[in-house]
């Protein structure tokens, strides 16, 4: 790969602004979260089931939350959200009400601000919806909210530019 010197210059200038550069602040949005009987720590296969999307800012520390359920064996009585717990672990509560609409079928919703910490135990997944009803008063259905890991298709493409020497 021949690399002329201004543009070899230019490009290792914004490869160390981008390594040196505070972390920027984003919004992530998990869509299509899966709410199912079958992440509940004792499974329920039976369940009903359950979507949603949660939108996460981390330089406002503000988290929205949309979601449905269908098909629960029993009426919704309450949903919250846990934490710090991995994937078919309990945990306490970080929000003790996510708006529901009750019965069998019918939606969730939540907007509010967290500590850091709690945005802290979200970004690292360690979080998770949960949808109690009156036949499943520990939890019908379980959603962990798992954060993709962020793309390193850029920073990797930088490092291999960095790497590469100019031959003569």
């Amino acid at each position: 790969m021949c690399i002329n010197r201004p543009t070899a210059l230019l490009c290792t200038a914004i490869a160390i602004a981008a390594l040196i550069a505070p972390a920027n602040a984003e919004i992530i949005t998990i869509s299509n979260l899966p709410i199912e009987g079958s992440q509940i720590t004792t499974p329920i296969p039976d369940a009903g089931t359950g979507v949603a999307t949660v939108t996460i800012d981390t330089e406002t520390l503000f988290i929205t939350i949309e979601g449905s359920y269908s098909n629960m064996l029993g009426t919704v009585l309450a949903a919250h959200l846990h934490g710090p717990a991995a994937i078919g672990v309990d945990s306490p509560l970080i929000i003790t009400r996510i708006d529901n609409t009750g019965g069998t079928d019918g939606t969730l919703s939540l907007s509010r601000s967290l500590t850091q910490r709690h945005i802290d135990f979200m970004l690292d997944s360690l979080t998770y919806i949960n949808v109690h009803t009156d036949a499943h008063t520990d939890g019908e259905i379980r959603g962990q909210i798992v954060v993709p890991a962020p793309a390193t298709g850029i920073a990797g493409a930088l490092a291999l530019l960095l790497s590469t020497r100019r031959r003569r």
